[in-house]
């Protein structure tokens, strides 16, 4: 049990000195968050676009004289409309969410990290101090084991004392 809580005492550790030395500075986080807002920017303009082809294409198709096949051919661009405007959407709504500050996060996680590693130190101490209280109680323990054995010999002395006893007594009777 104890090689168990080492254990996971040296795994958080070294948990903490990897998230410690592979975090971003300040700058780097900034840059980090520039590229992905630039990337969800270029997403949002190449759905944007994909709208605006998938509307002209419907438009085609609506204005079209072919009456062969017509409505299938509308579902068709209306459903990819449908799922083109869906994702413009959802693209659009990250980019103007607002931001999760990302050192606050750190700080949150580093010191949730910090006190999960305290109290696992406690724990640690904690069971150490009772490994030792309990190393003492079994000294104790064997010690009065002890002391019952000599008892128990003492009485098994006095009774075969007292049996033969009650049998010189009852052969002195006889005679």
């Amino acid at each position: 049990v104890v090689a168990c809580l080492f254990g996971m005492l040296l795994v958080s550790l070294m948990v903490v000195s990897l998230t410690v030395h592979s975090e971003f500075t300040n700058e780097e986080n900034k840059a980090y968050v520039d590229l992905k807002k630039q990337q969800l920017r270029r997403q949002v303009k190449m759905k944007a676009a994909n709208v605006i082809v998938t509307a002209f294409r419907l438009h085609n198709v609506t204005k079209s004289k072919k009456s062969a096949n017509k409505m299938v051919t509308k579902f068709v661009w209306l459903t990819k409309m449908r799922q083109n405007l869906a994702g413009f959407k959802n693209d659009f709504k990250a980019i103007n969410s607002a931001e999760v500050n990302i050192d606050d996060l750190l700080n949150n996680l580093r010191n949730k990290l910090a006190r999960d590693v305290n109290e696992i130190k406690n724990i640690f101490f904690n069971m150490t101090e009772a490994e030792a209280k309990l190393l003492i109680i079994s000294k104790k323990q064997d010690s009065i084991q002890g002391k019952l054995e000599d008892i128990s010999s003492l009485q098994l002395n006095i009774g075969q004392h007292l049996i033969r006893l009650y049998q010189e007594g009852q052969a002195s009777k006889r005679n």
